[in-house]
């Protein structure tokens, strides 16, 4: 069982699932094949079944439609009235079609076909000998039917009919019985096929999918754990499964994965005082470079096209706003003298859409009145592929020269 086991690990993983599957599948199939064969014979004996109960109903309507032709016919004889003579018109057609019927349904069931056929060939002798009768008394001569009924003889026709009849009736109920009594069985074997053979396949596979989580859920829960049980910061040293299919291959290349990256960490380590260290320059220089920008004696702003993404410091002192806020630079433009915007903004515009430098004279006008008067000069940065990404733009207060 051991070297099964291992077989069955070292397998490629596409293998084990398809031989995990092979049992179950082929079990199903033939579950299927049964389980046809029996629903097969199920079905043809409740078809066998409902034909009987059928051909019982149509002899059943046949027997009555003879005994109207024969009780319509003494009471015509006997009374004169021509309502009795309503089975003869409408039941003659309707009996020998349903004895018709009756035939082609037993075809091959020997004796019961062989009764109908007789019982028909007496019905057709009786309507034929009642309608010769039935014309004499019309014509009027009465007493051929009158000796018909005194010697008996349609009684005889009719005792010959019902004894076949009766025979008839018997055979149907041994045929109804047996059927019946096959019908048990072969529901049983039905259920048994589909319950048994459902959870016989249902076994198998479970049986299939333990197999497949002993050799592959198994080694992954044990590298699982040895990643979980490592300290938080520590790369873990992953084991190496002895095992020639994938998870063996995954383990070996985690293992030497993980041998890498302890490397790689040992050597980041080394490395993170030199980044602090260069952050700290970095961030002394952004500061020095910032407060440069704030504290020049001109105003300096940048727009990404029409939009005003930064202002220093002493723009927003020519703008008018508070230099310390941290408002909307957007707040900038608006402050704009009303007699300038316009022609200042269409004429950005259009050296925007040019990708030209732009140079203009224009007002600030700030809410207590005062007006500052200012040279802009706006000049294209590009990138590396000569696209213009922002505007740098220079604000020098000229007031004083006005």
């Amino acid at each position: 069982m051991e070297r099964v086991l291992r077989f069955f690990d070292n397998l490629p993983i596409a293998r084990k699932l398809f031989l995990a599957s092979v049992i179950p599948v082929c079990t199903v199939a033939l579950l299927s094949f049964v389980t046809y064969r029996t629903v097969t014979v199920f079905s043809d004996d409740e078809e066998q079944l409902n034909t009987t109960y059928l051909v019982q109903r149509r002899a059943a309507e046949y027997m009555r439609l003879i005994l109207d032709l024969e009780t319509g016919f003494r009471g015509y004889v006997l009374t004169k009235q021509e309502e009795f003579l309503y089975p003869f018109r409408t039941a003659p057609e309707r009996v020998l079609a349903i004895g018709e019927s009756l035939e082609q349904m037993l075809q091959g069931q020997g004796e019961q076909e062989q009764l109908i056929a007789h019982v028909q060939d007496l019905v057709h002798r009786m309507i034929r000998e009642k309608d010769e009768l039935i014309n004499a008394i019309k014509a009027g001569h009465p007493e051929d039917a009158r000796h018909y009924i005194e010697v008996g003889q349609g009684r005889t026709l009719m005792s010959n009919i019902r004894q076949a009849m009766a025979r008839f009736d018997r055979l149907e109920q041994d045929a109804l019985n047996r059927r019946l009594a096959r019908i048990s069985p072969d529901r049983f074997s039905m259920l048994l096929v589909i319950l048994g053979g459902g959870g016989l396949a249902v076994i198998l596979m479970i049986l299939g999918l333990h197999m497949i989580a002993r050799s592959i859920t198994a080694p992954l829960a044990t590298l699982a754990k040895a990643v979980g049980s490592s300290s938080a910061g520590f790369v873990p040293s992953l084991p190496v499964l002895e095992r020639r299919d994938e998870i063996g291959d995954l383990t070996r290349v985690m293992h030497a994965m993980s041998v890498q990256i302890r490397d790689h960490v040992e050597q980041v380590e080394k490395s993170e005082a030199e980044l602090r260290a260069l952050n700290e320059v970095l961030s002394a220089s952004e500061s020095k470079y910032r407060s440069l920008v704030d504290h020049a004696p001109f105003g300096i702003f940048t727009t990404k096209g029409m939009v005003m993404v930064f202002s220093n410091r002493y723009n927003r002192i020519l703008a008018g706003l508070d230099p310390d806020g941290e408002g909307d630079p957007e707040a900038i433009q608006q402050a704009y003298h009303p007699e300038d915007r316009e022609q200042v903004l269409s004429e950005f515009a259009k050296a925007v859409e040019e990708g030209r430098p732009y140079e203009t004279v224009f007002r600030f006008l700030h809410k207590d009145g005062t007006v500052r008067k200012v040279l802009s000069r706006r000049i294209p940065i590009r990138d590396a592929e000569g696209r213009v990404v922002m505007y740098q733009g220079f604000n020098v207060d000229i007031t004083a020269l006005a």
